[in-house]
């Protein structure tokens, strides 16, 4: 098994050189329904992927000072904390516990496949593209409020030309959503 792709030739990405973040204002999310927009606000204020904010148990994943998303949630299977920083992360959490109670986002006898679908569809049709753009916008704030200084993708320095500090701040970023890109979202 090769170790990288490097070693079956297949070359390391460039990056794109465009800013992929995204954020989705109130008028949109008014023509999902309830869970839909709940699930699109999480990934906006927590850097959660679809799949997270779809099986999300706010009983189970809120620590106080962090959720702990677990394993059978996240990505390769790998459980990961996100902190709260923020009293919006908090207020929002307060309603997701009040909305369906211990239960996954997902409505009522959906399976995980149709509330994927249903949400894709919905949120097409109300103008929302590209939801993943919502992960690539919280990794951007948290590196802002780590370093106080905007991450590369968003016009801050690039990663040839940051200090250590900055760098370490970038990984932490990086480890915290699973994703060990030094360029923090947006150039990959």
């Amino acid at each position: 098994m090769p170790r990288d792709n490097g070693e079956i030739g297949i070359p390391r990405r460039q990056p794109s050189g465009t800013d992929k973040a995204r954020t989705t204002s109130a008028k949109p999310l008014t023509k999902l329904p309830g869970w839909m927009r709940l699930a699109v606000r999480m990934q906006m204020a927590f850097g959660m992927r679809l799949e997270e904010s779809l099986r999300f148990r706010p009983g189970s994943a809120d620590q106080g000072s962090f959720l702990a998303l677990q394993a059978s949630w996240c990505k390769g299977g790998r459980a990961r904390a996100i902190p709260l920083v923020h009293d919006r992360q908090r207020h929002l959490l307060q309603e997701i516990h009040d909305a369906p109670g211990d239960r996954s986002q997902m409505a009522a006898g959906m399976t995980y496949k149709q509330a994927r679908d249903a949400i894709e569809n919905a949120t097409w049709g109300a103008g929302i593209r590209n939801m993943h753009g919502h992960r690539h916008s919280y990794a951007q704030r948290r590196y802002q409020t780590l370093r106080g200084v905007p991450c590369p993708a968003a016009g801050g320095k690039t990663c040839e030309n940051i200090t250590g500090a900055e760098r370490a701040a970038a990984l932490s970023v990086s480890a915290a959503s699973w994703a060990a890109k030094v360029r923090v979202r947006g150039q990959a």
